[in-house]
């Protein structure tokens, strides 16, 4: 069954893929915008150049703890 995640998507397998678009469909519009911002900001917080930034650092710091 096609369940939200983190409120900016629908995961679903893809054996149940017309289901998580049937879900996605029942959304209004106002949930499918709200969603769509959601997802936008998670990805400039997970995928951003100073997110990516902040976690190559600390894995070097890591490196240089356990040298």
């Amino acid at each position: 069954f096609p369940v939200t995640i983190g409120g900016c998507g629908v995961i679903c397998e893809v054996t149940d893929l017309k289901r998580g678009l049937e879900r996605m469909l029942g959304f209004s519009d106002k949930e499918r915008e709200e969603m769509g911002a959601r997802g936008r900001e998670w990805m400039r917080e997970e995928f951003s150049w100073e997110a990516g930034a902040e976690r190559l650092i600390a894995g070097y710091k890591e490196i240089l703890k356990s040298s």
